[in-house]
């Protein structure tokens, strides 16, 4: 069967891995909160040499359950939190659907101690071209148990993952103070200054006024 064989390969990759700190975050688990990691793939050697990019995103609210092809890891699956996948690779976008393993529930994003191991995500003619595969760091093109033109190559690369932050919130406006009145309770009018130069004006005339009767 194909599939055991898989299993092993897969948990392997992933154990070779090493561990990546996890970013920490709590949420509710009623509102869904989505985490995506970006994938650089290194191809160094062989037929493919590159940089090829990719990303997965999942849905961090959902628990972690124990992986099923190792104890040694929690998995973060499409059932259990709604895993996708993208990788461009020779001009054609894979996702999640194109695993090998689909049917059985991979792909799968694997961790240790609560910090990322790195994906697994096989992939295999007729989906596609040749077989590849991204298991944890590490990036291959063609397993002896997986026939196609290019098998032997094995190793060829590697993988790096860079966690997209989430945008933060814009600030909350800052409220506008409530004016303070000048004088507290009754406060008379003040005249404007427009008012206060006609008051003068028309007193000027009125003195005038009352000293040219005067002469009269």
């Amino acid at each position: 069967m194909l599939k055991p064989v898989v299993g092993v390969l897969k948990a392997v990759g992933a154990i070779a891995a090493g561990a990546m700190p996890l970013w920490y975050l709590t949420a509710n688990s009623a509102q869904a909160v989505t985490l995506t990691y970006e994938m650089t793939v290194d191809v160094a050697q062989g037929t493919y040499q590159g940089t090829h990019q990719g990303k997965f995103s999942y849905d961090a609210s959902e628990p972690l359950k124990t992986c099923q092809d190792s104890v040694v890891f929690t998995c973060a699956t499409v059932q259990q939190n709604n895993l996708s996948v993208l990788f461009n690779f020779l001009g054609k976008a894979y996702l999640e659907k194109h695993d090998l393993d689909y049917e059985f529930g991979f792909p799968a994003v694997y961790f240790q101690d609560n910090a990322l191991a790195g994906l697994s995500f096989v992939v295999t003619p007729p989906t596609s071209d040749i077989s590849f595969s991204i298991l944890g760091k590490s990036f291959y093109i063609g397993f002896e148990t997986y026939p196609d033109a290019l098998t032997g190559q094995g190793l060829v690369g590697s993988v790096a993952y860079k966690l997209q932050q989430p945008p933060l919130p814009a600030p909350a406006p800052t409220p506008s103070p409530a004016p303070i009145p000048v004088c507290p309770g009754y406060c008379e009018s003040i005249p404007e200054p427009s008012e206060m130069a006609g008051s003068a004006l028309a007193i000027a005339l009125l003195g005038l006024g009352l000293k040219l009767r005067r002469n009269w």
